[in-house]
């Protein structure tokens, strides 16, 4: 007979909150009856939060499932500290071979796993590593604390009895493991792998059975690179799709190992080692393979044979370009470019594995989060005035990417060049006088013109240079002084077209006057009459051989 209550799978627990901790009120086989009894509890006052729990019984696993179906009150704001990513509940011993309860362990785990070379999977289908985790002091039980931690947040029940049941399901999924290793399995080496296969072929349990002889076969290699070679070696194009994935599954975990990567792809840059991973990851790495060993897999993955290898690869770039730390090291302006590199040399390579986020996306948002006043402040100050500055900006919006990321840098000019503060430095002669000043600002605008803004910021911007340089003219007389020089006609006109043509004059009004001077003093008929002449005369001679 099935251990439940009165006779039922399935009753309701009334529970209610006090401080963090949840304690069971009331026990219910009929829901209604415990809705509205938590309801009159919670309008009571006593408890900051009343739940209704709804608890059937497993028959496979002979315990109780959890489900809330009801909750009055305020739900308690998580701390900073909490981590709900650890909070994974483990019914039988073959929950802990899920890729959710792999990830956490990877996680509890981290850094014995990584001292060892070894990963989950491994830990999973091989006793002696978990002998030897068990020996290892206090990893195992400071492992097992954080992850119940972590689950009472969600049950409430004491973690001294979280722990009792998480010990007890470890221990339970060890035996079971020891107990298949006892029976005996193929080995690698006494036979040839393509008979292993066979040997297991027919077997229910065929992928644990083949993951405990990989787990055992692994234990000769010392380092993560000889285990990655190994495992590569063993992959053939016409293996079972079973035994592939089984083989793609160690393989992937080794991978996760950043460090890994570095030895497999040795670049010492950050951004070529990210270019290369991305082409390995689409089996395009080509020449570029530092190893026969990549060469290899480069190939497995352009058959598409190896889809969590993959999944890890693109993961390393996702990681790489989410955390905080540069790629280059060095000023914003050369990560941008590092970043916008990336973008044009890796997006069509990684869109199709990136579904929910685009390269692009992450690409951008890197970016937004380099674009705070702190960082954008200690890269315009090394400029040493307005100019400069703008000059600095107008770099770094060259690389930028996304129309948000560019409005910022266009906020961040608008002030050097429209505060009344930094008016007269743009009215200064410069060097050899006005035209010093007036060639800078044709200059600025010259390049934000050529620049990606949005045409809203790059008409204020530009306008305001065009301005700029009209009051300039203004203040030199500039064009008065042509005007009432001494020469011909011709000669001043030509003066003024040599002055648009070295680029004295920004876009614009300060142009249009420029012009206008010119074609007023010497109109452009009479501007190209001697040129016709000469067209003609030329004409007239070529008949007669001159």
């Amino acid at each position: 007979m099935w251990p439940t209550r009165r006779g039922q799978n399935t009753h309701y627990e009334l529970h209610g909150q006090t401080g963090a901790r949840w304690t069971v009120l009331d026990v219910f086989d009929d829901q209604k009856e415990a809705a509205a009894e938590a309801e009159k509890v919670f309008r009571s006052g006593n408890y900051r939060a009343v739940r209704v729990l709804r608890e059937r019984f497993d028959r496979d696993s002979s315990e109780f499932n959890s489900l809330e179906v009801l909750f009055f009150g305020r739900k308690s704001k998580p701390s900073k500290y909490d981590d709900d990513e650890l909070a994974v509940f483990c019914r039988k011993p073959a929950d802990l071979y899920s890729s959710e309860s792999r990830r956490v362990i990877a996680r509890l785990l981290a850094p014995v796993l990584e001292s060892w070379n070894s990963t989950p999977v491994e830990l999973l289908h091989d006793p002696d590593l978990y002998n030897r985790l068990q020996g290892a002091g206090s990893n195992l039980l400071s492992a097992v604390q954080r992850l119940a931690i972590a689950q009472v947040r969600h049950t409430g029940e004491p973690v001294t009895e979280r722990m009792r049941g998480n010990f007890a399901l470890i221990d339970k999924a060890a035996a079971e493991l020891r107990q298949v290793h006892a029976i005996g399995l193929p080995v690698i080496g006494d036979l040839r792998f393509v008979d292993v296969i066979e040997t297991l072929a027919e077997a229910k349990n065929r992928s644990f059975l083949l993951a405990c002889v990989l787990a055992v076969d692994l234990r000769q290699y010392p380092d993560g690179v000889a285990k990655v070679e190994r495992l590569i070696s063993l992959i053939r194009l016409d293996h079972p799709l079973w035994v592939l994935k089984s083989l793609d599954l160690f393989l992937s975990e080794q991978l996760t190992h950043r460090r890994l990567l570095r030895h497999l792809i040795p670049d010492e840059d950050l951004v070529t080692l990210l270019e290369h991973v991305a082409a390995l990851s689409r089996g395009m790495l080509g020449d570029a393979a530092s190893s026969t060993a990549v060469s290899m897999l480069d190939a497995f993955l352009r058959a598409r044979l190896l889809p969590a290898t993959r999944h890890v690869l693109v993961g390393h770039i996702r990681h790489e370009l989410t955390v905080s730390q540069r790629l280059t090291g060095d000023d914003l302006q050369k990560e941008f470019a590092a970043l916008a590199r990336l973008g044009s040399g890796i997006g069509d390579l990684l869109d199709v594995d990136l579904p929910d986020r685009p390269l692009v996306d992450l690409l951008e948002g890197r970016m937004r989060r380099l674009l705070n006043p702190q960082t954008l402040g200690e890269y315009i100050v090394e400029g040493r005035n307005p100019a400069d500055k703008l000059q600095r900006l107008i770099a770094l919006e060259q690389h930028c990417l996304g129309d948000a990321n560019r409005r910022l840098i266009a906020n961040y000019m608008s002030p050097l060049i429209h505060d009344g503060a930094n008016e007269a430095f743009w009215l200064e002669p410069l060097g050899a006088g006005y035209a010093g000043r007036m060639k800078l600002l044709a200059r600025l605008q010259k390049r934000l013109l050529a620049s990606n803004m949005q045409a809203l910021h790059k008409s204020k911007l530009t306008g305001q240079l065009d301005r700029l340089c009209v009051r300039l003219m203004a203040d030199s007389g500039v064009l008065k002084r042509v005007a009432h020089s001494q020469g011909a006609p011709f000669d001043k006109a030509c003066r003024l077209l040599r002055m648009i043509v070295d680029g004295h004059f920004t876009e614009g009004e300060a142009h249009q006057l420029a012009e206008a001077i010119s074609a007023a003093i010497w109109p452009i008929r009479i501007f190209l009459r001697p040129f016709f002449q000469r067209q003609k005369a030329r004409n007239v001679m070529r008949p007669l051989g001159a």
